[in-house]
């Protein structure tokens, strides 16, 4: 089972603006940016259990590895979890795997947006996951 773990994004902001108007609203906000970080339904926890009852294993026989998986997401203004990429990988990633975590992050529940000034916006994330299989 995995083993997920927060920590915080990348600068991906413009920092000369500090306005936010209709045509900023559609960036990617970094996390140290908002007043209210996106949440996801229930908290951490929640979040941890969502990943513990949905991840599917494959029959990997006696294979052991294990991985620091770093995914970057964007949790919408509107609260879903889109563009769910690998950042970085501490090994060569099994495909199925890749292909597993990524549809886990699209198939999330609403989250709750973060917000800038009062206003909904796009957060980037970048979540790493520690993956121990076989031990």
């Amino acid at each position: 089972m995995p083993i997920l773990t927060f920590g915080q994004t990348a600068n991906l902001s413009d920092s000369s603006s500090n306005q936010i108007a209709d045509s900023v609203v559609e960036r990617f906000f970094d996390y140290t940016e908002l007043d209210i970080h996106p949440t996801f339904p229930g908290g951490d926890a929640a979040l941890l259990k969502y990943f513990a009852d949905n991840m599917k294993y494959p029959d990997m026989n006696d294979d052991c590895f294990f991985s620091k998986i770093y995914f970057g997401i964007v949790i919408d203004k509107d609260g879903y979890c889109t563009n769910p990429t690998i950042e970085h990988c501490s090994c060569e990633l099994p495909e199925f795997y890749s292909d597993e975590m990524k549809s886990m992050f699209l198939n999330m529940p609403q989250w709750i947006p973060g917000e800038c000034d009062g206003t909904k916006v796009s957060t980037k994330y970048i979540i790493p996951v520690n993956v121990n299989w076989g031990w």
